[in-house]
């Protein structure tokens, strides 16, 4: 009979690994913690994800030739790096070969089971063979907006109160679902829009606050919203449908 262990973690403890982080990216999934015999492993090491970035006012040209004072967050670069962990040299190849190819376009990390999200494009990737099973590796990534939010799909049936528990603005992601029997009328506190028209069965209304874009079935409808005034830090909003269900993103947000 085979006696039942507790399963055993290996930690790291660089930076603030120690505290336990893990990072989606272009379909790896690279963690500080690891249950012992798990292969393949990528572990994190080292990250910057926890700088931030700096505030910075921008004097931005307009169309028109003026001068605009703006608020505006410069891009920042994430980076992070650590070994990965075969069971075979075969193995070791494979993983190798998937990361080099890597061209993930959003990153995803979660920390004490907090998720946080953001678009990103890939600045640098290496990876080094240490031995026949283990590797080295490092990867930056830019996020040219910096602005993360939550990750969180709230389930929105007709209303859901949210909260915006990050440290700046935040600009929710609205999806309904289809069928309906006309547009459906997305209310976000005191603003709302509504699609042009009904949703089949399956269907998607998608009302993107960050990009300021409207999706109906996949595909992009115009014109694009008229400026949406976004959620202040702490505060509480009710977001509604008057027809379907769906989902709400990205309610708190962090730079």
């Amino acid at each position: 009979m085979t006696e039942w262990r507790q399963p055993v973690v290996l930690e790291w403890s660089r930076a603030r690994t120690d505290q336990g982080i893990d990072i989606d990216w272009s379909g790896i999934t690279y963690s500080s913690r690891h249950l012992r015999g798990e292969f393949p492993r990528w572990s994190i090491e080292d990250t910057n994800w926890w700088d931030g970035t700096a505030e910075d006012t921008e004097t931005m040209r307009a169309l028109r030739g003026e001068m605009d004072l703006v608020e505006h967050y410069p891009s920042r670069m994430v980076s992070w790096s650590g070994k990965l962990y075969t069971w075979t040299y075969d193995e070791l190849l494979e993983q190798m070969q998937d990361f080099q190819a890597a061209q993930g376009k959003s990153l995803r990390v979660w920390e004490a089971g907090f998720g946080r999200q953001a678009s990103c494009r890939k600045s640098a990737a290496s990876i080094t063979p240490l031995t026949d099973r283990i590797a080295t590796y490092t990867v930056t990534v830019v996020l040219p907006d910096p602005l993360i939010h939550s990750i969180d799909e709230l389930e929105l049936n007709q209303s859901v109160s949210v909260r915006n528990a990050g440290n700046t603005r935040s600009y929710p992601r609205v999806t309904v679902v289809g069928p309906t029997a006309a547009g459906p009328k997305v209310t976000i506190g005191s603003w709302s829009t509504t699609a042009q028209r009904a949703l089949v069965d399956g269907e998607t209304f998608i009302v993107d606050t960050r990009q300021q874009d409207l999706f109906i079935g996949g595909s992009r409808v115009f014109p694009i919203l008229t400026d949406f005034g976004s959620i202040s830090t702490g505060d509480t909003v009710t977001i509604s449908t008057d027809r379907g269900t769906g989902t709400v993103e990205g309610v708190s947000a962090w730079i």
